[in-house]
């Protein structure tokens, strides 16, 4: 009666904790996008704006699905946390993630982003300031005058030239070489390699979620089986007696898997493997795209049964765990 109980307060404990993380890790990062954006757009000698809604709105697009993905391995830190031998805690994992993340919320998302079509936002119409010295491909700019057409005239130093020529220019028009709107900006908000690949990888797997939902109902859900695919991760929860193990394994093959969904185009010996499992699946027209499928699925049958038999294990035995007699010996090395 007790751990059913104690099954029964983790299932309902994971109902709230997915709505508050979901919550409130999507009002955060959007917070974190709008005021990149914000950036973005920020000319040296102007103040920067407070609040701006499109940036926002634009940032709920963008982080919302994000949430709604990563949830599953955050839910499954949660019942490694909070380990139970019942299958009620499971069940109630795999209505959210699959029916309400993958099911409901991502295509409501994403009619809504095409409804109010903000996926698209151009951050550099934004005349820059005259008075500042801008430093580009080896030049360094300044600008004398500049109108709100962005019409400069100003000083060039030709610092790449071995001549080192310095030259006057007038009525030239700005263009957008820089992802902001000012370069000095953009040299004083430089971020790390690994942060600049990981929000490049986001923003790519929002990109190709939405196209998918897009181009109609079959190509969203052959995109949907990645959603089979991380729920399968569940499997792996128990797959060591050390918590921490566990949760490493849940991260690092979370990231494998979707890593390999946004990129196995461009990761050399996957192509050729690739090609061939398209045209061996090329007359099969529910699948458009037959590596991912059946990439997808195999992760799923594998996960899900490996978990299965670690929890059918872990039941007939609840003090013992996959590697138990392994731990054993291990101990027993160290108390000799």
């Amino acid at each position: 009666m007790m751990k059913t109980k104690d099954s029964l307060a983790t299932a309902i404990h994971l109902i709230f904790y997915y709505v508050i993380i979901v919550f409130v890790g999507t009002i955060l990062l959007s917070g974190a996008y709008t005021v990149h954006a914000l950036c973005k757009t920020l000319v040296a000698g102007q103040p920067l704006k407070s609040f701006n809604i499109t940036f926002f709105t634009h940032g709920l697009f963008f982080a919302f699905p994000l949430m709604l993905v990563s949830i599953g391995a955050l839910m499954i830190f949660y019942l490694i946390r909070h380990s139970s031998t019942s299958w009620l805690p499971l069940i109630v994992y795999g209505i959210l993630y699959l029916c309400l993340s993958w099911g409901i919320l991502l295509p409501i998302s994403f009619k809504m982003q095409q409804k109010y079509d903000t996926f698209n936002i151009n951050t550099s119409a934004v005349p820059l300031s005259s008075g500042y010295f801008r430093n580009f491909n080896g030049k360094v700019f300044y600008y004398s005058a500049v109108t709100k057409e962005n019409v400069a005239d100003g000083v060039c130093f030709d610092l790449a030239s071995t001549a080192k020529n310095v030259y006057t220019f007038t009525g030239e028009k700005l263009g957008s070489e820089y992802d902001f709107s000012d370069s000095l900006i953009e040299n004083s908000m430089q971020t790390s390699a690994l942060t600049n690949i990981v929000m490049q990888h986001c923003a790519l797997f929002c990109a190709k979620a939405y196209s998918a939902h897009k181009n109609g109902s079959l190509a969203w859900l052959n995109f949907s089986l990645l959603g089979f695919a991380l729920l399968s991760l569940a499997g792996m929860r128990h797959i060591s007696k050390w918590r921490l193990v566990n949760v490493m394994v849940i991260t690092y093959a979370s990231a494998l898997i979707l890593e390999i969904n946004i990129l196995y185009d461009k990761i050399g010996f996957l192509v050729p493997i690739a090609n061939k499992i398209n045209e061996l699946f090329a007359r099969f027209t529910f699948f458009t795209n037959p590596f991912l499928a059946v990439f997808n699925i195999l992760i799923f049958l594998i996960f899900a049964i490996t978990g299965l038999l670690i929890d059918i294990k872990r039941k007939r035995q609840p003090k013992a765990t996959v590697f138990s007699d392994f731990d054993d010996d291990f101990e027993g090395d160290f108390s000799e």
